[in-house]
């Protein structure tokens, strides 16, 4: 009977460890994610996209009590003692598969003045030029942050400048060329933000000297 007993103590504990390990596990990844957040709003601080005076990445949570029932299981240091406070694992087996996306979603805080908004879709609420403005800045501050510091300046293509505005432009082509990246673009027409243009046809897909102009020579 003892042996039987420890053999059944053995087994308890290790299950106990076995799901102790899986939820630190997830919530080591769900932490990895908002420390990315915060990195990405670093990048992004000082950018300055039309008349915004200030937008970040922000993580809200959409199921408050999982969140708090996964805490609770990290921290606990015997899961089947249900002591009242982790008899909340009850909840985590009833929902059997979590993911990531079950504990929170990213949205963008947006400042115009006095105006603070909250977007999950970026093309809603601000003009074409402008959403994609601050679409562009998070995927060039998320691209720097995925990328070694070592690994030289990369170049980057954007389609579609032209729904840009000239100082939505330059901000970008700045903010592009401090984070590391050579911006390449494509758009029916020159811009002076862009330093050296290629003029390209249907009989002209090679880039040389004959179809290339600096802005400057342009303009005298």
């Amino acid at each position: 009977m003892n042996a039987e007993k420890e053999a059944l103590k053995e087994l308890r504990e290790s299950l106990e460890e076995g799901v102790r390990g899986e939820i630190r596990d997830f919530l080591d990844s769900f932490d990895l994610v908002k420390k990315t957040i915060r990195s990405i709003n670093r990048e992004l601080d000082g950018v300055k996209i039309s008349d915004i005076d200030f937008f970040k990445l922000e993580e809200y949570p959409i199921n408050a009590e999982l969140r708090t029932a996964l805490e609770g299981a990290r921290q606990q240091t015997t899961l089947f003692s249900f002591d009242g406070q982790i008899g909340k694992m009850d909840l985590l087996f009833e929902r059997g598969k979590i993911g990531l996306q079950d504990l929170f979603e990213v949205s963008m805080k947006v400042t115009i003045g006095d105006r603070i908004s909250t977007l999950s879709n970026l093309g809603e609420g601000e003009s074409t030029g402008t959403s994609m403005g601050l679409l562009l800045c998070v995927h060039i501050a998320l691209l720097k942050y995925m990328t070694s510091e070592e690994r030289g300046r990369l170049p980057i293509f954007i389609d579609e400048v032209e729904k840009l505005d000239d100082l939505n432009l330059l901000e970008l082509v700045n903010f592009c060329e401090s984070s590391g990246f050579q911006v390449i673009t494509a758009s029916p027409r020159p811009t002076g933000e862009i330093e050296i243009n290629y003029w390209l046809n249907r009989d002209s897909t090679i880039l040389t000297r004959a179809n290339k102009a600096r802005w400057s020579e342009l303009n005298g």
